[in-house]
Order: C-alpha cells, then sequence, then structure tokens
C-alpha cells in the first residue's frame, strides 16, 4: 500500500514539474528585461515608423523605459495577475507631434492597465479583458 501511495505521489510531482508553463502572470517574469512594445490597442497596431523604441523595465518596485519622446519613471503593483502603475514621471524633450501624440496614448494606456499576462515571452497588458498593449 505504502507503494502505490509513493508511486501515485512521485507521478503528480513529476507532472507538475512538466506542466506547460508558457502562460504565466508571475511578477518575477517581468523582471530584469527589456520589454520592448510590438503593438498595441485591441487591434495590437504596430508603432509608425518614425517612432523611437517604446520599452519598459521593471525593478522590484519600479519602472522605467522610452516612451516614443521622452523617458518615463514610476512604480507598479502587482497582486496575481493584477498590475497597478502609479503616477508617471517623464524627461520633458519636445518631439515631432506624431511621436508626441504616441506619448500620450502610451502613458494613458500605462495608467489604464489593471491585468497582465506573459506567455510565450511575449508581456501582454490589459484594461480588464481588453489588450491595450503587448511587449517582446
Amino acid at each position: 500500500m505504502n507503494k502505490i501511495f509513493f508511486a501515485t505521489v512521485l507521478s503528480i510531482v513529476v507532472m507538475s514539474c512538466t506542466m506547460n508553463r508558457n502562460a504565466s502572470s508571475d511578477s518575477g517574469l517581468l523582471l530584469n528585461k527589456k520589454w520592448t512594445l510590438t503593438g498595441w490597442g485591441k487591434n495590437n497596431d504596430a508603432l509608425p515608423a518614425t517612432m523611437k523604441e517604446v520599452f519598459i523595465q521593471f525593478e522590484t518596485d519600479r519602472v522605467n523605459g522610452q516612451s516614443g519622446c521622452n523617458n518615463y519613471f514610476g512604480s507598479y503593483t502587482v497582486k496575481g495577475s493584477t498590475i497597478t502603475f502609479g503616477k508617471l514621471g517623464s524627461t520633458m524633450m519636445a518631439c515631432n507631434e506624431e511621436s508626441m501624440a504616441m506619448e500620450r496614448k502610451f502613458h494613458d494606456a500605462l495608467e489604464k492597465a489593471n491585468k497582465f499576462m506573459v506567455e510565450n515571452n511575449v508581456l501582454k497588458l490589459y484594461q480588464d479583458k481588453e489588450l491595450i498593449a503587448q511587449f517582446k
């Protein structure tokens, strides 16, 4: 009886270690990576070709990056798959009108984000169930 019990427990442990872990809301997956914006909005629209690289980097409780024209920084919190960005600060450089408009949309998207998922090395930010930004 003990052998059957031990074999069953061992099987469960082995299966749990080999399960698909491609999709996760583990906040540790956000850290130590430069996440580059690849698209956004519910249609996952591409960035204008004239834009600088837009990216986000997460530290333990801080976030920073480039939003197309200016550098930005601020705080964030994660609990499960919920993410909340605090008030963001940024440098105040002037850029072309298209870049400035895109930057405003990007900051608005971060303020609206309330869920995230990392799947196949892609970070997706959502407002409820609607995809608002995707990073690789």
